[in-house]
């Protein structure tokens, strides 16, 4: 018997259609990334804020915050579960993700959906949350945050010249290929080691991610936020992709041609125009 199309899987979980559809877009991504190799085993999380206004039904308990929230504060997201696999979350959405309330002055959270058969949320959401937070704050919300393990961008944190200046990062990678610079105009901010989980993780997120809207985490993976998963993933595959062609040279032993100041130039004209005429029309 061929397997239940992911829609129709999705359709028959009680929510609302568009809190259905973001949800295929989260397994659709997942599998995605999990063909990249970005998400070995249950590695990565997501997070999206939803509209969750009339959903009432959690009997749980309230499950402490270890990173305060108070401007999320009865708000809702769609989160990983986790210890659970990206490429699962089409197979077993109920089990994968859950949506989560922020209560208490944003000093705790209930679970309003998901999360069946003893799931928990991905121990990441306190940088999720103070991502969500901050850039609230800043004027620049966005609705969804991605993390992932992008493998060239990962190789990259271990060069000690790019840890020492992370801006000499962000400054190859626009010379690596036309689209990093099109694609990451707000460029790549740099968080060093942290540990996974933690509350100094979660206050550097919120300020790297500020910056910008795409953040490697040293040794680790790399955070992205966007209007959609689909955009999230998107920044995250431009600069992997600037990430894997340096590799690639560096490993022929040559220097390359990379783009001039001159070409960045034009660049940074034809992009700026291309934004003034997306405004006015």
């Amino acid at each position: 018997m061929a397997p239940e199309p992911l829609g129709e899987r999705v359709s028959r979980l009680g929510l609302n259609p568009d809190i259905e559809q973001i949800i295929q877009d989260c397994g659709e991504v997942g599998f995605l990334l999990w063909r990249k190799g970005w998400c070995e085993g249950a590695a990565g999380n997501m997070s999206v804020a939803i509209d969750f206004p009339n959903y009432h039904s959690s009997s749980g308990p309230a499950i402490s915050l270890t990173y305060p929230v108070p401007d999320l504060n009865g708000q809702c997201f769609l989160v990983t579960a986790s210890g659970k696999r990206f490429r699962d979350i089409s197979k077993r959405p109920e089990q994968c993700l859950g949506i989560v309330r922020i209560i208490d002055g944003g000093l705790a959270f209930v679970v309003e959906w998901g999360f069946l058969g003893g799931s928990r949320a991905t121990s990441e959401l306190p940088a999720h949350l103070a991502v969500h937070q901050q850039r609230l704050r800043s004027g620049i919300p966005i609705k969804a945050i991605l993390h992932a393990h992008a493998t060239h961008l990962i190789a990259l944190s271990f060069v000690q010249r790019f840890r020492r200046d992370p801006d000499l990062l962000m400054g190859l990678l626009y010379r690596m290929h036309t689209e990093a610079y099109q694609g990451l105009p707000r460029g790549i901010s740099y968080i060093g080691f942290r540990v996974p989980g933690g509350t100094e993780l979660a206050s550097d997120a919120a300020a790297a991610l500020t910056k910008s809207d795409v953040a490697l985490w040293s040794h680790h993976g790399v955070i992205s936020v966007g209007e959609s998963m689909d955009d999230a993933m998107d920044l995250m595959e431009y600069g992997d992709k600037a990430a894997q062609l340096f590799l690639m040279i560096s490993q022929r032993n040559d220097s390359g041609a990379y783009l001039s100041e001159h070409d960045l130039r034009e660049l940074k004209t034809a992009y700026h125009d291309a934004v003034a005429r997306r405004a006015s029309s």
